[in-house]
């Protein structure tokens, strides 16, 4: 199902559901098949249980015990949106809590420091790229256009957010004492926050629970232009 996933919706954690109608051949197989209805409308998800149907295995129609084509089914399909490749150990993740005198050093470490050998900038493109999809088959294009301006949005405020993160993950070993010192004037030019290297994450988790953030940040801001919520389409008896 993950590949048939309607792409927009998978990036931002939108679920579906569809009601296919599809002609049942000789051999089991769905034929011709077509939208009844799809949740949230303009997603793709229509689309999405078309592609998936091409799998699909039935029972035929028989006539005096042998299998004949006409059947005729519906057939209602919750689509639940896949775990983003690379960030299922981040799920739930939470990094452990730091006291606000280290934050307050965080921050101003982050703003000292060449995070990663990157600037703000080159993060933003990073994570930009994690986000990167084309309107999916049966996109509504109002819906494509608004979901890629909150996309940036939500990256371009939530990079502040990672970057503190980094650094945080990077200074487990330093004590509050330590990065108080390495402010100190008085320690002269050698010793300040310039000279910590970030070379590397301890625990992919941390990027990965802010790039989580941002989704669901983009997310919430595209929901309340659009209708996300899934409500499930039931079928029709057959006549």
């Amino acid at each position: 199902m993950a590949k048939a996933f309607p792409e927009v919706a998978g990036l931002l954690g939108v679920d579906g559901y569809a009601l296919i109608r599809c002609q049942i051949t000789v051999l089991g197989r769905a034929d011709a098949c077509t939208v009844v209805g799809e949740s949230p409308s303009g997603w793709g998800f229509g689309n999405a249980a078309l592609i998936m149907s091409q799998s699909f295995r039935f029972r035929p129609k028989t006539v005096d015990g042998r299998a004949v084509p006409g059947g005729e089914i519906r057939v209602p399909l919750r689509l639940v949106t896949p775990i983003p490749p690379g960030l299922a150990s981040s799920v739930g993740y939470r990094p452990p809590e730091a006291s606000a005198t280290r934050l307050k050093l965080v921050r101003a470490l982050a703003a000292l420091a060449d995070v990663r050998g990157t600037t703000s900038a080159d993060a933003e493109v990073s994570i930009g790229k994690l986000f990167t999809s084309s309107p999916s088959p049966g996109m509504s294009p109002s819906l494509w256009s608004d979901a890629d301006l909150a996309i940036r949005a939500a990256i371009r405020e939530g990079i502040p957010s990672l970057i503190e993160a980094v650094v945080l993950e990077n200074i487990t070993e330093y004590s509050d004492e330590d990065l108080l010192r390495m402010f100190d004037p008085a320690n002269g030019p050698g010793r300040t926050p310039k000279t910590l290297q970030f070379t590397r994450m301890r625990d992919d988790r941390v990027v990965g629970a802010e790039v989580l953030k941002m989704r669901e940040a983009a997310r919430i801001s595209l929901c309340a232009r659009h209708d996300c919520v899934a409500k499930r389409i039931a079928p029709e008896p057959t006549p």
